[in-house]
């Protein structure tokens, strides 16, 4: 938690301090909400989210009206100038709901607002999960930006949504079985990746990648795992039949597409890297782009691979229904076990609580 919200809980008591984080829970909620349906050259921020000394540093404004009555904004504090949580007391006392902030300082608000997020401490089981699945749906809007332009600025924005994930892993066990739980039964799509990513991290840890900056990499990795299906025909993506032979030499492309846009970036390590080239390699050596087998696969792949499988099976899509962690452990050992490594398989068995089918 930011250092002025801790000052602000530190004297309360357990139930005060429950009812403040669910409240600030409430302010969060609400600016996510807001900022998915911005209309205007402005974002109402609700006012709680102010209520701190480190409000990053843009321009505050009021809403108010013109002389013909029509919706405005006038300054409240100008970007640079110190803010004064007194001020900001103040507006609360006298029934401001809402500052507002440019369209275009959203990214940099959003930040914060993360940050603020993954830093509140566990208080409730409603604010562990609110907690949880907001940093989630976070995860989810990455992915929108990412997919609709994999830029070095968005996949940046997917590095420090990962952060979020493995430092609120680290830091709450609790958050371990939340993730679990939203990891399955979504929509298809940009879900799938946050799906394979929270997976991906938690066999990770479970399989001894203990070491932050490690699990980070791996989920990146997971994350971004399908980013070069952005550079697939969309008729071949969204074809409703199966592919024909030309078609599926396309799609097969998507790993080694996906290493393309990523192989300069600077803030994806190189292991992160190989999980997106070598996601699709089998531990037989049928696998594609390059055909590799067992010991020639690295550990951060073998690990995406099974984490993708998994959340694939256990999600909702337009031609199936989710199968149960069960039934999709039991098709991935009778029809897909040439496709992972066993030992990986056995463990992420073990995560979902059962012994293999």
């Amino acid at each position: 938690m930011s250092n002025a919200l801790k000052k602000s809980t530190g004297s309360m008591t357990p139930e005060s301090t429950v009812a403040a984080n669910e409240k600030l829970i409430a302010a969060i909620d609400k600016y996510y909400a807001n900022t998915s349906q911005i209309k205007s050259s402005h974002c109402a921020v609700p006012i709680e989210l102010a209520l701190s000394e480190e409000v990053p540093d843009v321009s505050l404004f009021l809403a108010t009206t013109d002389s013909k009555n029509h919706p405005a904004y006038k300054i409240f504090r100008e970007e640079g100038l110190y803010l004064s949580t007194v001020e900001v007391q103040a507006l609360i006392d006298n029934g401001v709901k809402n500052v507002y902030i440019l369209r275009s300082d959203v990214p940099k608000f959003t930040q914060y607002v993360e940050r603020v997020l993954v830093e509140m401490p566990t208080t409730s089981p409603m604010v562990d999960q609110k907690k949880v699945t907001l940093l989630r749906d976070s995860a989810i809007g990455v992915m929108t930006e990412i997919f609709a332009s994999p830029t070095p600025e968005a996949i940046e924005k997917g590095v420090k949504v990962v952060n979020g994930f493995v430092y609120l892993l680290m830091k709450d066990p609790k958050a371990y079985d939340i993730l679990l739980s939203l990891s399955s039964h979504d929509h298809y799509t940009l879900q799938h990746s946050v799906g394979v990513a929270t997976n991906a991290i938690i066999l990770g840890k479970k399989v001894g990648v203990n070491d932050e900056a490690a699990l980070i990499e791996l989920g990146i990795g997971g994350l971004l795992h399908d980013i070069g299906k952005t550079k697939v025909p969309t008729e071949i993506i969204n074809k409703k039949g199966p592919l024909d032979e030309s078609e599926w030499a396309v799609m097969k492309q998507h790993s080694l597409f996906g290493y393309e846009i990523l192989k300069d970036n600077p803030n994806v390590g190189m292991r992160a890297k190989l999980a997106v080239l070598q996601h699709h390699e089998e531990t037989n050596g049928t696998g594609y782009p390059v055909g590799l087998s067992g010991p020639q696969i690295d550990l951060f792949a073998k690990v995406t691979t099974i984490a993708d499988i998994y959340n694939a099976l256990t999600t909702d899509r337009s031609y199936s229904t989710a199968r149960s962690p069960f039934d999709a452990f039991k098709l991935i050992r009778d029809k897909l076990s040439h496709k992972i490594d066993a030992e990986l398989f056995d463990s992420m068995v073990k995560i979902y609580g059962g012994k293999a089918p």
